[in-house]
C-alpha cells in the first residue's frame, strides 16, 4: 500500500515457518476427504485448518491469528504462556456457501472476558449432561 493516511511507506507480511500435516480419512463414509493443518514452527500453535471434498474441492477453512505469547509467572513459580497480543480473530469459514463467522478479542475494556475457568468434574459426567443438555 502506498500514499495512505499513514504514510507513504509500503506495508508487506511477514511471511512465518508452518508445518503442513494432512491426512485423509480411512473411513469413507466420513464427511470430509483430506484434511490440512497448518502449524506453527516457532510456536507450535494452530493457525489453519483447512478440509476438502472426496473430489478436492476446498469446502471449509479455520483461520486463526493470534500468534504473540505473553509469559506469565504465577504466584506459585509456574510459568503459563498467555495471549500476549493487542489482536486476535478466528474466523470459520464455509467456502461453499459463501459464510464465514468471526470472533475476536472484547472491542469494549468493560465486556467480559473469562478464560480459565474451572468446572467440577462432575459437570461432564453422564448424569449431568444429561440433565443440562435437554
Amino acid at each position: 500500500m502506498e500514499g495512505n493516511r499513514l504514510g507513504t511507506h509500503r506495508r508487506r507480511l511477514a511471511k512465518r515457518p508452518f508445518w503442513v500435516v494432512e491426512g485423509t480419512p480411512k473411513d469413507k463414509y466420513y464427511l470430509y476427504g483430506r484434511i490440512q493443518l497448518y502449524i506453527d514452527k516457532e510456536t507450535f500453535q494452530g493457525a489453519w485448518n483447512r478440509k476438502f471434498s472426496w473430489d478436492g474441492e476446498l469446502v471449509n477453512a479455520l483461520q486463526v491469528m493470534a500468534f504473540l505469547s505473553g509469559k506469565f509467572t504465577r504466584p506459585d513459580g509456574k510459568v503459563d504462556y498467555n495471549q500476549g497480543s493487542s489482536m486476535a480473530f478466528q474466523c470459520a469459514e464455509n467456502v461453499k456457501r459463501n459464510q464465514a463467522t468471526v470472533a475476536g478479542i472484547k472491542s469494549n475494556p468493560k465486556s467480559g472476558f473469562d478464560y480459565r475457568v474451572k468446572f467440577p468434574a462432575t459437570s461432564f459426567d453422564v448424569n449431568s449432561l444429561g440433565r443440562v443438555g435437554k
